[in-house]
């Protein structure tokens, strides 16, 4: 069985049985460091957004800001919002390899709100104030959806309606309805 759940589950055992130590390096052994920015990554860049939202733990997008001598306050862990120096902000929500906080297991998404709370905040104000555009993101991560659904539960009509941009994958009318209804245009 190859779901979410189940991957979950597994660094969960893992974790256990290895602990925290074993279960840090084991995750950062499977990602290895070959860290290069792509054509994306310089698209992204030419968008200019105000803020990045990212689930992804490596430094890619923070490399080619650097690289484009764009300047945004990365925000790894919750304390660091308090020290941001520019108004354009980095937010990397699943945390960061660098900080050892990354969520991957699943005591991480079902501890997520208070670990992270802080964070999850600053989504919640940037998604009720901003259009937002997701790229190369499938929406279908557990805490996003939550955080997402709150912010249109509250909103009601007044939400603002989310874009995403996916390359080779192919929705049938089913599935682009189920987007909107969430929130999301496809």
């Amino acid at each position: 069985d190859q779901s979410v759940e189940n991957y979950l589950k597994i660094a969960e055992m893992y974790y256990i049985e290895r602990e925290e130590k074993e279960y840090l390096e084991k995750i950062k052994s499977l990602f290895p460091i070959k860290y290069k920015p792509n054509k994306i990554h310089e698209i992204l860049m030419k968008l200019a957004p105000q803020n990045f939202i990212t689930t992804n733990y490596d430094p890619l997008i923070e490399i080619s800001a650097k690289e484009n001598l764009e300047n945004y306050s990365i925000v790894r862990k919750n304390r660091e919002l308090a020290y941001t120096t520019s108004e354009k902000l980095l937010i990397k929500m699943h945390g960061d390899f660098d900080c050892d906080n990354f969520v991957l297991k699943e005591s991480d998404y079902l501890s997520y709100s208070s670990k992270f709370s802080l964070i999850e905040n600053k989504i919640k104000e940037l998604l009720s104030t901003n259009i937002v555009l997701f790229v190369g993101y499938s929406v279908s991560d557990y805490d996003f959806k939550i955080i997402m659904q709150l912010v249109k539960d509250t909103l009601k009509n007044d939400f603002q309606n989310a874009y995403l941009i996916e390359v080779g994958k192919k929705y049938n009318r089913r599935e682009f309805d189920y987007y909107k209804n969430r929130g999301v245009n496809i």
